[in-house]
């Protein structure tokens, strides 16, 4: 019997899974204006912050002005794909390891939204001194494929290190 309820737990966290991970991609194309001016704009700001690099407000999203190479933040910047995994797989654990998951999935979007800026804040800052550092670069291809590579490792990192952490804080309570 407890193996059957256990089997049901991880039915039910896969569920939840990918229900909110298209829940999150259905708001972010009824409302595209959250990925610009929610998750682009504060990471864009604090990206400014970091680098400091003046930061202008453009059409398509945001200038970073750096001494050496201009960075313009755009929707597609925005790591909103990044938060709706993030909060997805955040949810799934809660579900899978919580006793009351309710209150726990409000609870766990504040803490996606916030590690989601942080890790897209770092993917700029690392995006941008990588390209600096590597200005013998020719722009194209092997610019574009170092500004990808970046992007992954550290979206990949923090994905991580967040599923870890919460499996042990589920763990231990």
């Amino acid at each position: 019997m407890e193996r059957l309820r256990s089997e049901r737990k991880v039915a039910w966290s896969y569920g939840t899974g990918l229900g909110v991970f298209a829940g999150c991609q259905a708001v972010g194309v009824w409302f595209p204006a959250v990925k610009l001016e929610v998750f682009c704009r504060a990471a864009s700001w604090l990206a400014a912050g970091f680098l400091a690099a003046p930061r202008v407000e453009t059409e398509s999203g945001f200038l970073l002005d750096h001494p050496r190479i201009a960075v313009h933040v755009v929707e597609a910047c925005s790591g909103y794909d990044f938060f709706s995994l993030l909060y997805a797989v955040l949810c799934a654990i809660a579900v899978r390891y919580a006793a009351r998951v309710g209150l726990q999935l409000f609870i766990l979007l504040p803490v996606a939204v916030g590690l989601t800026l942080a890790a897209n804040t770092a993917r700029i800052v690392c995006a941008v001194d990588a390209r600096v550092l590597c200005a013998w670069l020719p722009a194209g291809p092997s610019a574009e494929a170092m500004h990808l590579a970046v992007g992954v490792f550290v979206f990949v990192t923090i994905l991580a290190a967040s599923c870890h952490a919460t499996r042990i804080l589920y763990a231990k309570s």
